[in-house]
């Protein structure tokens, strides 16, 4: 075996007649053949093989069991993840469906003024963030005093019966329907964005906890192209009626649907379970998800870790359901709070960009 030290400065092991040092440092990073064009050296393969490698390394602070990395885990990030494909589908399908000409007809948005047709059009869109950001408001007391598996799924049954309530709109009962279903859907979604990522940062070990909130992200963005495609697809294979327009709307149901299905059987958080002195429980439940048992040496310190965490927490901000703002808004020390202000800043500046309304106003848009 012989080492070649790489162009970014790491070792590479490899074995007898593969690769030279000096051709891994003069080898261009392609070869190329007249008749095949070019094509990738064997060191630039062996890069690209380390550069994967590496982006899927776990890094522990500690030796972990690989038993702590099994599909508990996984599964449960991705059933709580069902809730970011909920924003992420409304963000797709909405301003496409509500530009479809046969729910302009269903409405008599064509018969009116465009003016009003368009205000209409914007109400059916906003009343959902609306929603969301009263949710987002209301999901800390929720899940501080019940809990953020009970919590979620109260989310989720919300986000249900919205979507549910939207599929009675038509030209008889009207846009009411759609509305209700809209704010109660936004609510829910406001309060589940807040709580999952916590939810899921909880039951996490250190070393995956970054690629576990992630899978979140990822539902978002699954929900965003789903949304977008089916609208494409409805619009070109289904003729203009009801039903065109209708589908879209039902579609909410699956992954609201398996959001609650999921919430349901989800174990709570071990770590809210230790902060109010369910100790049992909270140890069987972090059993469970490390997939260990009780007197593995692995359990012994994550439980102290965690007990450690709570302690201090109480001896120095306090577990009151306030005390968390008097430590961000009346501490002398105010790191915490300008952290806090770059965190918001960073997001309300994303929106002035107009993501937002290009997500939801595209169709309208592309057509001009």
């Amino acid at each position: 075996m012989g080492k070649v030290k790489s162009l970014c400065d790491s070792d590479y092991t490899h074995t007898d007649g593969e690769i030279s040092k000096s051709e891994a440092l003069s080898t261009s990073t392609y070869n190329f053949d007249k008749n095949e064009g070019p094509k990738m050296s064997a060191w630039q393969k062996t890069k690209d093989v380390l550069m994967l490698k590496k982006l899927f390394e776990k890094y522990e602070e500690r030796p972990t069991p690989p038993a702590v990395y099994n599909w508990r885990i996984y599964g449960t990030a991705l059933i709580a993840s069902a809730a970011a494909i909920i924003i992420g589908y409304d963000g797709g399908f909405i301003g496409g469906t509500v530009a479809l000409k046969s729910f302009r007809d269903e409405f008599g948005l064509n018969n009116m003024t465009e003016a009003h047709a368009d205000k209409i059009i914007s109400d059916v869109i906003s009343v959902f963030h609306a929603g969301c950001f009263f949710g987002a408001l209301i999901s800390y007391p929720f899940s501080y005093y019940w809990g953020r598996r009970i919590s979620l799924i109260i989310a989720a049954a919300t986000i249900t019966v919205g979507s549910a309530i939207m599929l009675a709109a038509s030209s008889e009962n009207g846009l009411a329907p759609i509305y209700v279903g809209r704010v109660l859907a936004g609510l829910a979604v406001g309060f589940s964005t807040n709580l999952t990522p916590v939810y899921l940062s909880e039951i996490s070990p250190p070393a995956i906890r970054g690629r576990i909130i992630a899978l979140y992200e990822i539902g978002w963005r699954v929900g965003d192209l789903v949304g977008f495609w089916i609208n494409y697809g409805i619009d070109t294979h289904i003729a203009s009626s009801k039903k065109q327009w209708l589908i879209p709307f039902a579609i909410q149901l699956i992954p609201s649907g398996m959001f609650l299905v999921g919430s349901i059987i989800m174990k709570e958080s071990p770590r809210w379970l230790f902060s109010v002195n369910r100790h049992d429980r909270a140890i069987n439940n972090l059993k469970w998800f490390r997939n260990l048992s009780e007197d593995d040496e692995y359990i012994i310190y994550e439980v102290n870790q965690v007990k450690e965490s709570i302690e201090y927490q109480r001896n120095h901000v306090g577990l009151g359901i306030t005390d968390p703002f008097k430590q961000v808004f009346l501490s002398k020390d105010r790191r915490i709070l300008y952290r806090l202000c770059l965190t918001c800043l960073l997001f309300l500046f994303q929106n002035f960009l107009g993501i937002q309304s290009i997500n939801y106003y595209s169709p309208g848009s592309l057509e001009v």
